[in-house]
């Protein structure tokens, strides 16, 4: 997984805000490897003591610069910043749709961190929101899954913002026990969650926020995995969904299988580089 995006999420969590903060500055900030190592996702509980009770209350901008050394967003203001206000105020607002995201491990707290992001940003419940495993579940321990910490940041963040950007649209959040990271590591489970959304007609927009670097996919098992998910991808089409999928954090800049090594030259992230999914 590869995105890391300058905006705030709430976390329900004994009175802390759970805040994802961009860019280089975050010196007081932990830094984290992002799922797949080609990023740095800062993740920090801010102490809210003081302020509202949590659900109540979203931290201010000036809150989380002072608490964390990084901005924090309301989906207000990002809906404005890129035009999707424009879109809410016509009314069109997802009703009718469902979203199906595709993550690794989930989230154990994602249903009352969504509950408190509501709240605090005084937006509505999404009309359904449901949590599907059908590959089956690992116990929630960073101790010894190190990467569960990252894919709940993840979740969170992919689940609350896209609830943020269509307030009426349902929800399926669909999790892999497997940790994907880079190479082919973890992507046949997505491919089966893919197909396994197609064959029972979850959702019609499928979004993954998360791609592996094109290039430690150059091997045979690579090469298979892309035409399998190409194959999804082209009957995901036949059947009127949208894929979506992120392009990553760091541009050209990508990692190798090691997930530390940077390329010496430009790449890109698939499947964001499939000519088959919006990227």
């Amino acid at each position: 997984m590869s995105r890391r995006i300058v905006l705030s999420t709430i976390g329900a969590v004994a009175l802390a805000a759970l805040v994802f903060v961009g860019g280089a500055s975050a010196a007081k900030a932990p830094r984290v490897r992002s799922v797949s190592g080609k990023s740095l996702i800062r993740t920090r509980f801010l102490d809210v003591t003081g302020m509202a009770a949590a659900g109540s209350q979203a931290p201010t901008d000036a809150q989380c610069r002072a608490a964390g050394d990084g901005p924090c967003y309301s989906p207000q203001e990002i809906r404005h910043a890129y035009g999707v206000d424009q879109l809410l105020n016509r009314g069109d607002q997802g009703k009718g749709q469902t979203i199906v995201i595709i993550d690794s491990f989930g989230s154990p707290t994602i249903t009352s961190d969504l509950q408190t992001f509501d709240a605090g940003y005084g937006l509505p419940d999404p009309p359904s929101f449901k949590i599907l495993a059908p590959l089956g579940t690992v116990p929630f321990d960073p101790s010894a899954i190190p990467d569960q910490i990252n894919w709940a940041a993840e979740t969170t963040l992919d689940v609350e913002w896209a609830h943020a950007m269509a307030p009426k649209a349902s929800i399926v959040l669909m999790t892999s026990p497997v940790d994907e990271t880079e190479g082919v590591q973890g992507m046949p489970q997505f491919d089966f969650l893919i197909n396994y959304a197609l064959d029972h007609h979850l959702g019609n927009v499928i979004s993954e926020s998360w791609g592996a670097t094109e290039n430690t996919l150059f091997t045979a098992a690579g090469e298979q995995v892309i035409r399998s998910f190409n194959d999804s991808y082209a009957r995901a089409a036949a059947m009127g969904v949208t894929a979506l999928a992120s392009t990553g954090d760091a541009g050209v800049g990508n990692a190798e299988v090691d997930g530390t090594t940077i390329y010496p030259f430009p790449t890109v992230n698939f499947p964001a580089s499939s000519p088959l999914v919006g990227a």
